[in-house]
């Protein structure tokens, strides 16, 4: 039997994708392209979040009146439930795709969410967002 010692095409485009998912040191030192957002990193964008929150759960997050009704019998703070909301998106994100740019293709250009949510993932203010846990 031959081996086939060289390198496919597929694989090398693969190695090359897995090489370019690094960011660049400029960027709090971080080794994934896309890391899932973190506790504390929801947080944030949920003390953000407006009165309009159930809304945009539903109209941006793909979430249910269901899922709605199932935070609200299981907490009392608002602020808690904003978080759960967001937490219930990024667990049913696929893997790498529940990061920060992620969330932001999900709420810009919706009237419903504020315009500070916007600000702290976009920008400058998406970078501190990134850079909160390290």
């Amino acid at each position: 039997r031959k081996r086939h010692s060289s390198t496919s095409e597929e694989e090398l485009g693969h190695k090359h994708i897995k090489k370019a998912r690094g960011i660049d040191e400029a960027d709090c030192n971080a080794t994934a392209a896309a890391p899932e957002l973190t506790d504390q990193q929801l947080m944030q964008v949920a003390k953000r979040m407006g009165k309009e929150w159930k809304v945009v759960a539903i109209s941006c997050l793909g979430l249910s009146k269901q899922d709605l009704e199932e935070l609200e019998t299981a907490e009392e703070s608002v602020t808690m439930l904003k978080f759960n909301m967001l937490e219930r998106w990024r667990r049913r994100q696929p893997k790498g795709k529940a990061g920060i740019q992620e969330l932001h293709k999900c709420l810009k250009d919706n009237d419903d969410v504020p315009n500070e949510v916007i600000a702290v993932l976009d920008g400058e203010s998406g970078r501190d967002l990134l850079c909160f846990s390290v």
